[in-house]
C-alpha cells in the first residue's frame, strides 16, 4: 500500500486499539497544553493577527478558534491553534524526528472538521480519529525522510505541513493525484527553519 492509498482507504476498524488509545491520549494532552497556552502573550498576538488577516471568505465555511469562540478561515484557525499549543511546548513528541506532530495536527484537524460542519457536512467520531491517525503517520514519516536530507534538523512545521495536507485531502475527498499534489505543495512551502538556531537563541519564532 502506498501513501495515497493509506490516506484514502484507512478505516476506523483497521486502527489497532493500542493506537486508538495513544491518539485519544495525545488529543487530550494537546488540548490541555493549548488550554494553558491561552494565557500566553503569543496566543494574544496570534489571535489579533488571525482576526485581521485570516478571516473566511463568504460561503467558504469557517472554523472556531480553540478556547476562544471567534471564527476565522480554516487556515487561520489551524495557525492560531498551533501557536497556542506550541507557546507552552509541553505536548507529545517523537524522538526520531526531534519534534511534535500534535501541535499542528490536532488543531489543524479540528479546524478542518469544524469548517466541514459549518457547511453542514457530517463528520463522525470515527472520521475524526482516522484523520488524526493519518496526520500523525504521514507527518512523522515525512519528518524522517526530510531529516535524512540534511546534516542537522529543522522545525516541526516543515513536516507537520505534509501530514496536515494529507488530512485535508482525506476530509475533502481528493483523488490520488490531487492528494500527491497537496502534499507536494505542503512539503515545498513547509518552513525548513533551523531548529538549533532557535534552541541556541530562544524566541517566539518557535517551531515553524
Amino acid at each position: 500500500m502506498n501513501c495515497t492509498q493509506f490516506i484514502q482507504s484507512l478505516e476506523h476498524d483497521a486502527i489497532p486499539h493500542s493506537i486508538k488509545a495513544v491518539l485519544r491520549r495525545s488529543m487530550i494532552d494537546t488540548l490541555g497544553v493549548g488550554a494553558v497556552g491561552t494565557r500566553t502573550e503569543m496566543a494574544s498576538i496570534t489571535a489579533k493577527v488571525v482576526e485581521q488577516f485570516w478571516q473566511a471568505a463568504r460561503g467558504a465555511g469557517d472554523s472556531r478558534l480553540l478556547f476562544d469562540g471567534r471564527t476565522a478561515s480554516v487556515a487561520g484557525a489551524a495557525m492560531y491553534g498551533s501557536f497556542l499549543v506550541d507557546s507552552i511546548d509541553a505536548h507529545d513528541g517523537y524522538s526520531g524526528v526531534k519534534g511534535h506532530a500534535g501541535s499542528a495536527i490536532i488543531p489543524g484537524v479540528l479546524a478542518l472538521v469544524d469548517r466541514q460542519m459549518s457547511l453542514g457536512l457530517s463528520v463522525t467520531g470515527a472520521d475524526l480519529l482516522c484523520a488524526i491517525a493519518i496526520g500523525y503517520e504521514v507527518a512523522y514519516r515525512a519528518g524522517l525522510a526530510q531529516h535524512a536530507t540534511v546534516p542537522d534538523y529543522h522545525t516541526s512545521g516543515a513536516w507537520t505541513a505534509v501530514g496536515l495536507a494529507a488530512v485535508g485531502a482525506r476530509l475533502l475527498g481528493l483523488d490520488a493525484a490531487q492528494t500527491r499534489h497537496a502534499m507536494g505543495i505542503a512539503e515545498y512551502h513547509g518552513p525548513r527553519s533551523q531548529m538549533m538556531r532557535c534552541i541556541e537563541y530562544p524566541s517566539m519564532v518557535r517551531d515553524g
